[in-house]
């Protein structure tokens, strides 16, 4: 996740594709299709957004610093 990392010291703004306000996208799921919690590497990444403060904008797609 170093990419990741410079790019929050950099105070970018991140967009993406995947939701992350849909927990299917955040957490894997078991072989029922249920939620489970442990994180997705998409996951992962959002909570590493979250600790840096970042917020999401669910009109853009973007976090931002």
């Amino acid at each position: 996740m170093n990419w990741l990392n410079e790019a929050i010291q950099r105070n970018d703004v991140i967009r993406v594709v995947s939701n992350p306000l849909d927990d299917r996208n955040l957490f894997r799921l078991d072989s029922f299709g249920n939620v489970t919690n442990e994180l997705t590497p998409f996951g992962l990444e959002v909570n590493r957004l979250n600790l840096a403060g970042y917020t999401f904008n669910p009109n853009t797609f973007e976090f931002t610093p």
